[in-house]
């Protein structure tokens, strides 16, 4: 639970790193709710659709590699996901695969797909970072039993073209620059 102490704690960091921060105006894109977590300690908007969210490691590798593709379908609902949450859909073609968003943080589909369009525009392309972590499944009941990154996830990240992109690893061996 959150005390008074925390919370003046809580303010006194994040305006510390609101100072320490040069790069305002940027795109954060995370498979989870980290994204807004960082965006909301920096105290900077949200420029980014997937704020509140989860996704699966795969679609989200999948969005990011055809950012511009996704961004510009509409996305609909998923009817009983058996999810105690509203579960979107986008669509998509013979080339494209269909990828499902988690609004973990919203109380119904028609707010989360408003909030989804309305961030989805705010995107900054020359001022884009990615965020992931280095598991095949971040959303296992049980974390030890996620997997590292697939290999074909992996490809798709290490083929993504941008000069900000981080995986948080447990691995000392990956090799990777962003690693």
């Amino acid at each position: 639970k959150k005390s008074i102490f925390f919370e003046k704690i809580d303010k006194i960091e994040n305006k510390y790193f609101q100072k320490k921060l040069t790069n305002h105006n940027f795109t954060l894109l995370t498979p989870n709710c980290m994204g807004g977590l960082i965006y909301h300690r920096l105290g900077e908007r949200f420029n980014s659709p997937t704020i509140d969210i989860s996704m699966q490691t795969h679609d989200f590798m999948v969005l990011i590699s055809d950012l511009d593709f996704y961004m510009s379908k509409d996305i609909s609902k998923v009817e009983n996901s058996g999810l105690p949450y509203p579960v979107g859909i986008i669509f998509g073609d013979k080339l494209h695969e269909s990828i499902k968003v988690n609004f973990v943080h919203y109380e119904n589909f028609e707010e989360a797909r408003a909030k989804w369009n309305e961030r989805k525009k705010r995107i900054i392309k020359d001022n884009l970072y990615v965020i992931i972590c280095d598991l095949n499944d971040i959303y296992e009941d049980d974390y030890r039993k996620s997997g590292y990154i697939c290999d074909e996830d992996l490809k798709i990240f290490e083929n993504f073209k941008c000069r900000n992109k981080i995986m948080l690893t447990r691995d000392k061996y990956r090799t990777q620059e962003y690693a």
